[in-house]
């Protein structure tokens, strides 16, 4: 994705360290079908789903800079109150979120 701009995707984080799947999708010049079409795991598997990934893209984003740590921190904070299912490796999700960019 390139074109991302760092500061524009750390503004959209959300203040319990979340991103909105569809906000992500405009500050990363995509779209959200397009966002949600990457993961390697359906939507459906749960209801914070979309939370999950986008949390997961925009930390994979802001890892890639130094300056934006506590953001991470607290976004890898959120991740761990989340509940999912075992057929779901957090491994995988960074790994496609990887691969976006």
């Amino acid at each position: 994705m390139a074109g991302v701009r760092l500061a524009t995707v750390a503004d959209l984080q959300l203040s319990n360290g979340t991103w909105k799947l569809s906000t992500l999708a405009v500050g990363m010049a995509s779209t959200k079908r397009d966002l949600e079409a990457k993961c390697p795991v359906p939507m459906s598997v749960s209801p914070t789903m979309a939370t999950i990934w986008a949390t997961i893209i925009g930390i994979t984003i802001l890892k890639q800079v130094r300056g934006y740590e506590l953001r991470v921190t607290r976004a890898q904070r959120w991740l761990k109150t989340c509940s999912l299912p075992d057929t779901v490796a957090i491994d995988d999700l960074y790994g496609a979120a990887e691969e976006l960019l």
